[in-house]
């Protein structure tokens, strides 16, 4: 009895297939060359980010600090959004919103994250915005009475804009697009709140001095 003809050929070494199809395409044997030698010039160092306390962890977004953020199996055995330091180095559980799992999609130069997780009792999940140590429900930040609710948040810029899935009044899910309305409409990392009252009270011993001093120059003037 014959045997079944193969289905697949048998594979052949990458180089071979790419001199096979540049030759295929008519391009000449020193473009082939070229493309061959241009696969050994990339190089990187290989970092394993670890988990947190379970034996998976995957990795979705990377600002230029080599900060990463993702999703990962806890030893409590749910999955929790992280957030890594500077080149990769150490994972933050950064938590839920009262729900079970979360996962982060997106990481700016700030450090802030975005992501989705369950809300408390996993009624539903929300999209979440990580920033200055805490998680916020992105749908607590935007106006009230838009009957679109935020479930998945996928990207965030250096600026604050932030982009990703909800649905609308209609039921129907749709990319979604969040401006920042002001400076101090936005959370603010930590320590920033201390900075600010610390700039309110400089400012108003400034004005007060101001004032004192046109008070004299008004006596002697009379």
């Amino acid at each position: 009895m014959q045997a079944a003809p193969k289905l697949f050929p048998s594979r052949a070494p990458k180089s071979l297939l790419a001199l096979a199809t540049l030759a295929a395409l008519g391009l000449p044997a020193a473009a082939q060359t070229t493309v061959t030698n241009a696969q050994t010039t990339i190089a990187y160092t290989l970092k394993d980010l670890g988990t947190l306390g379970a034996t998976y962890t995957y990795g979705s977004g990377v600002n230029a600090s080599g900060q990463v953020t993702g999703v990962s199996g806890t030893s409590g055995y749910t999955t929790h959004a992280f957030l890594s330091g500077p080149n990769g180095t150490g994972l933050k559980d950064l938590g839920t919103l009262g729900g079970t799992s979360s996962a982060g999609s997106g990481v700016n130069a700030s450090g802030q994250v975005v992501g989705y997780s369950d809300t408390t009792g996993d009624a539903a999940y929300h999209a979440f915005l990580y920033s200055g140590g805490s998680m916020f429900d992105l749908d607590s930040l935007i106006a009230p009475g838009t009957g679109f609710t935020l479930t998945r948040a996928s990207g965030i810029s250096d600026t604050g804009f932030i982009t990703g899935i909800g649905t609308n009044s209609a039921g129907q899910d749709d990319a979604f697009l969040l401006t920042p309305a002001a400076p101090s409409a936005a959370p603010v990392p930590e320590g920033s709140t201390t900075l600010s009252l610390g700039l309110m009270l400089v400012l108003g011993l400034g004005t007060l001095a101001l004032r004192a001093r046109r008070r004299k120059a008004a006596r002697q003037v009379g």
